[in-house]
């Protein structure tokens, strides 16, 4: 199994020039591997960029609501389990989107794959732990006769939530991308 290192520098060569120093030269590692930019124009990259920034921003707002409230949704343990292991798919998503934010085009395999996979992961795990944690209140409130108007907003809440997380993964599945060639380390044009 290859280390993150590896990983990492398989799409780097290295090269050697000639230096000022006690040993002669410098090692250099310039990218070879293959470019991404998003396939839209720069208006509407920035507009999807404010949309997932702004939805993840009240995906936590509305979590932290339904957390936060003193209700017996929240204090059955099954229910708390599952939001709270919510939370690590929370962050991948997070760090999903605040990479999509704020990194600059053209960008490598690397962070392409990490963007990818961190907004997607996260947002299909997220939902499903969120889906059983109130599918499992429910039905325990339910049955045990103690559901009441503030468990029905908390469980609202947590459905608002799991329903921004799918609003995200749609919009980002929508963004098309090119991939473009190596041309001496700097991107080329379109494969």
């Amino acid at each position: 199994m290859k280390s993150m290192r590896d990983r990492y520098f398989e799409n780097f060569e290295k090269i050697q020039t000639p230096a000022d120093n006690r040993l002669g030269f410098k090692t250099e590692y310039r990218y070879k591997g293959l470019w991404y930019a998003w396939d839209c124009g720069e208006s509407e990259l920035r507009r999807e960029k404010a949309v997932l920034l702004i939805a993840e921003a009240i995906s936590a707002i509305l979590y932290i609501i339904a957390a936060t409230r003193r209700v017996e949704f929240n204090a059955l343990r099954i229910t708390a389990g599952f939001a709270v292991v919510s939370i690590v798919p929370f962050l991948g998503e997070l760090w999903g989107v605040i990479r999509f934010t704020f990194i600059k085009q053209p960008m490598m395999v690397m962070d392409f794959n990490e963007i990818r996979d961190c907004i997607q992961i996260g947002t299909v795990v997220r939902v499903i732990l969120l889906a059983a944690a109130v599918l499992t209140g429910l039905f325990t409130l339910i049955f045990q006769g103690h559901m009441s108007l503030p468990d029905a907003l908390t469980i609202l809440a947590h459905v608002l939530t799991a329903g921004v997380s799918v609003f995200i993964f749609l919009r980002y599945r929508k963004l098309n991308f090119r991939i473009l060639r190596n041309v001496s380390g700097k991107a080329g044009p379109e494969v």
